[in-house]
């Protein structure tokens, strides 16, 4: 016999006796009818030595761990910990696994526990361990840096200059903390998230010259803040305000003049009042920004100028989305909520004869280059006698709209829908369960009946709305359709 042909042979026999092994290792250690059982009896188990947990990448997290020998399987748990005295279960808890691995959901931002215990075997007279192994893990990208609590934000970041770096940076705020930001924080050209803590949110107090200033993607976390004494005076005084030296912070503007901004600007689970300006400004300059998204927000405006202003230099936003959000002012202005130029994201992919930023985002499985998402958001008092949108780029048969189970009381002017579509029939549009109310009756936006067959027509009734109190300010719906229907921002439901 060929010797190389006996060497593969005996090479691959020892090759299926180890996986044999591994794999009866990890069921529950004893089978009557196998031919090979562990040598582990009358023992006192311990736990694995080693539990890893791996991100997928698809929204689920695989927990694995080492083989015990002689184990009857084992018990896992997975908790979600954001809130470290009160560990929630993912999945079932306390789950018998006759294997060495499972797998759990995941969601971003959030910090888990795995936790396994080995199980004993009557069989071999082996007992569980008296203790599980942990395994802390998080979706959390790593932090860069902790400002400590009482700091000016400002002059913690001209001590602290952002290191030069590639990937996003990330910068902390303590639990429950105290915070000032007396100047301007300019981030440049670096993607940053700025955070706090999910369960105890950090509060920052804003001074006169206070704002957040970037060209790149920036993520606002977990955070409250009080913006009442930022001035109203400039258009500068934005909340989030874009460079206007972008070209100095590095980048390089396309062939149709724009600077892209391709990582997403957003605010996330943020108590955001007293914003005398405008939430985010493109300062002059001609920005493309693919996406900008509120998410889980309460917005208070002291609405003075255009909330989203985009409209110098055509400059746009390729998809703005308000999911799960409060927008209100304590001013009833004639000023817009929505202006960006007369150009968008049909155009700049035009120009550029393909979509080389990638700006197009998916929608319902269909590529779309612009989108509107307005989901599940109660917004009062906003744009009381000013337009809800002046957007001509945005409407394309290549813009996506989905406006849906909102409430909308005492804004846009009474014509919501009206001035969001313009009556443009080419925007793709998906509207439905949204009340308009304005003063005392339903909208008289004649749009509406165009592009909604459900709308909800009866007062929603929210609750106080107008308190002077910030903080005070109710927005819980006691119409009953509202509430059967679970319209507008959730955190007001009961």
């Amino acid at each position: 016999m060929n010797k190389h042909l006996f060497s593969r042979r005996k090479m691959y026999g020892l090759a299926f006796v180890v996986a044999v092994l591994l794999f009866s290792g990890c069921t529950i250690g004893y089978d009557e009818n196998a031919t090979w059982t562990s040598n582990v009896k009358n023992a006192q188990l311990e736990s694995p030595t080693e539990v890893i947990v791996a991100n997928n990448n698809d929204g689920t997290a695989t927990i694995k761990w080492n083989v015990v020998e002689g184990a009857g399987g084992y018990e896992v748990s997975f908790y979600n910990v954001d809130n470290p005295e009160e560990k929630v279960p993912v999945g079932e808890e306390n789950e018998f696994v006759d294997g060495c691995s499972v797998t759990r959901d995941i969601g971003d931002d959030t910090k888990y526990l795995a936790c396994v215990r080995t199980l004993g075997n009557t069989q071999l007279n082996n007992t569980e361990a008296k203790a599980a192994a942990e395994k802390d893990f998080t979706t959390l990208i790593e932090t860069t840096g902790t400002i400590p609590v009482g700091t000016d934000i400002a002059e913690y970041f001209k001590a602290n200059p952002l290191p030069d770096s590639a990937t996003e940076l990330a910068y902390d705020l303590v639990a429950g903390g105290t915070y000032t930001m007396n100047d301007v924080v300019d981030f440049g050209a670096r993607a940053v998230t700025f955070r706090g803590d999910k369960v105890n949110h950090p509060k920052v107090t804003f001074g006169e010259s206070a704002r957040f200033v970037t060209c790149a993607g920036l993520k606002i976390k977990f955070i409250d803040f009080d913006c009442n004494a930022a001035s109203s005076g400039s258009s500068s005084n934005s909340f989030i305000l874009l460079s206007n030296d972008a070209s100095g912070a590095g980048l390089t503007a396309s062939a149709p003049g724009q600077f892209v901004i391709t990582d997403p600007i957003m605010i996330q689970s943020c108590e955001v009042r007293g914003i005398n300006r405008h939430l985010i400004y493109c300062n002059s300059t001609s920005y493309c920004v693919k996406q900008f998204t509120v998410n889980d927000c309460i917005l208070g405006f002291n609405q003075s100028n255009i909330i989203i202003h985009m409209n110098s230099s055509n400059a746009f936003i390729a998809h703005l989305a308000f999911q799960n959000s409060t927008l209100y002012s304590t001013v009833a202005s004639n000023q817009r909520f929505i202006h960006f130029s007369s150009r968008g994201p049909h155009w700049f992919i035009n120009q550029l004869k393909s979509d080389v930023y990638g700006i197009s985002t998916m929608y319902n499985g269909v590529s779309y280059r612009g989108g509107l998402i307005i989901q599940n958001c109660t917004f009062y008092n906003v744009a009381n006698k000013g337009d809800m949108a002046n957007w001509s780029g945005m409407l394309q048969n290549t813009t996506f709209m989905n406006i849906s189970n909102n409430i909308f009381v005492d804004s846009g002017n009474n014509q919501v829908i009206r001035r969001i579509t313009n009556n443009n029939n080419n925007v793709i549009k998906s509207f439905s369960r949204n009340s308009y109310w304005y003063g005392e009756n339903y909208s008289t936006d004649g749009s509406i009946a165009t592009y909604e067959s459900n709308p909800i027509e009866t007062d929603p009734k929210l609750t106080d709305p107008g308190n002077a109190v910030e903080t005070a300010k109710d927005f819980t719906p006691r119409g009953d359709e509202q509430l059967s229907a679970h319209t507008g921002d959730p955190r007001w439901l009961p």
